[in-house]
């Protein structure tokens, strides 16, 4: 660590002196602060006059670096790290060794994903949002990345959360000839055996192991993995994967395929995703709006709620109107209403009967619309009123008995 500090010093120490052979000097703008990765390319940390804080990556391959600049000149999108300056520099120790050093600045991350799942953070449904997004521009851009694995994700900002994938050196074009790409733990079975045809299909299978790592917490190590078939290694998956019945589950199942003709590629996976979404939305909708309809009633069980969650609820629900909308246009033919009951209740109960026989003849609730009973038998004494019969008008006789009875009596003076 001493040695890459002492390093780093003489860089600047001797800026002027160091030759550019391709671009600005980057270390004019940019100080160095610390050493962050020492993989196969070296990552350190700096920052600019401001105090913003980049990533500057130091290539010995200059050939590799120029071709990771002309790709990321080309990119551009918020999931996928955006480049901000290069060049080549000549370093002379002395006169008989010289050595050129490619070095690139580009946004810096957080965290990376491995860091990030490790430090046990919540890892939530965006990272597949995002990173199938990132994938699938770059397949429309007819690009395979070739090195998918955590620590090439990496998280921008947590509040939204931004992931963003990285390190595009070992991406191929489509086209170009197929070798062997990427990290052994995370590489596809073909790839594993050289019989890669398909650089993107190769890559869905290590983002269906990185989505298994983050989403299951399964992880193989390459030392396991080397010492099974292939058929072992994805029944292993399988058992993992069918652990939750969820939509990751639905999604890892067109991922994790032995036969690279079964997986979907990435733009069929993001299509598929956001189908996925959607359904899920709609029952959130649904649900949320039976619930607000249990919250006006008191009258739903918690197995009746259940019921409704399901979705059965809202298709009968067409069905259920039809029938309630017959059965009001039915019950005038068919029965009393209720409130029509009550009120012959209440005139029942109110008015006081004089002969039981009369009480007998009170219509059955049950038989509104049967024929009337005949009415009691009346007198046959006519009426004093007028009557209307066969369309001529009679005056009522009076009774013999009065007729009879009524005498003239003479007045006497």
């Amino acid at each position: 660590m001493n040695d890459q500090n002492d390093y780093l010093k003489d860089i600047h120490a001797n800026l002027k002196s160091i030759k550019c052979i391709q671009g600005s000097n980057i270390f004019y703008k940019y100080q160095i602060k610390e050493l962050l990765g020492n993989g196969q390319n070296r990552v350190y940390l700096g920052y600019d006059n401001f105090g913003r804080q980049v990533a500057i990556k130091e290539h010995h391959d200059t050939n590799a670096m120029r071709k990771e600049v002309q790709l990321l000149e080309q990119l551009n999108h918020p999931n996928i790290i955006q480049y901000l300056d290069s060049c080549i520099l000549l370093h002379s120790n002395n006169q008989y060794h010289k050595e050129q050093n490619g070095y690139i600045c580009m946004e810096l991350g957080k965290l990376d994903l491995d860091t990030y799942k490790k430090k046990k953070y919540p890892i939530g449904k965006e990272l597949i949002d995002q990173t199938l997004s990132a994938l699938a521009y770059l397949q429309r851009n007819k690009i395979a990345h070739c090195d998918i694995k955590p620590a090439n994700i990496l998280v921008m900002q947590t509040e939204p959360i931004v992931y963003k994938i990285c390190d595009v050196a070992s991406s191929k074009s489509q086209g170009s000839e197929f070798l062997q790409a990427g990290t052994y733990k995370y590489m596809s079975p073909e790839m594993l055996n050289n019989n890669a045809k398909n650089y993107i299909l190769s890559d869905v299978f290590s983002l269906g192991l990185l989505f298994l790592y983050v989403f299951r917490d399964f992880s193989m190590p390459w030392i396991e993995r080397k010492n099974l078939t292939d058929l072992e290694f994805i029944e292993q998956l399988r058992d993992k994967i069918d652990e939750n019945d969820d939509d990751i589950q639905r999604l890892l199942n067109y991922m994790i395929q032995l036969n690279p003709l079964d997986r979907l590629d990435f733009i069929q996976l993001e299509e598929f995703w956001h189908q996925q979404k959607k359904k899920e939305e709609k029952q959130e909708f649904n649900y949320t709006q039976i619930r607000q309809f249990r919250a006006q009633s008191n009258f739903f069980s918690i197995q009746e709620d259940q019921y409704y969650a399901t979705g059965k609820f809202i298709k009968q629900s067409q069905n259920s109107k039809l029938k309630s909308s017959r059965k009001q246009l039915l019950q005038p033919f068919q029965s009393i209403s209720p409130q029509k009951k009550s009120l012959l209740l209440q005139k029942s109960s109110n008015t006081t009967l004089k002969s039981k026989k009369f009480q007998q003849q009170i219509l059955p609730l049950d038989n509104y619309f049967q024929k009337l009973p005949k009415s009691p038998e009346k007198s046959k004494m006519t009426s004093p009123t007028k009557t209307i019969f066969m369309g001529k008008i009679q005056l009522p006789q009076l009774k013999e008995e009065r007729t009879n009875s009524f005498k003239i009596r003479p007045i006497q003076f």
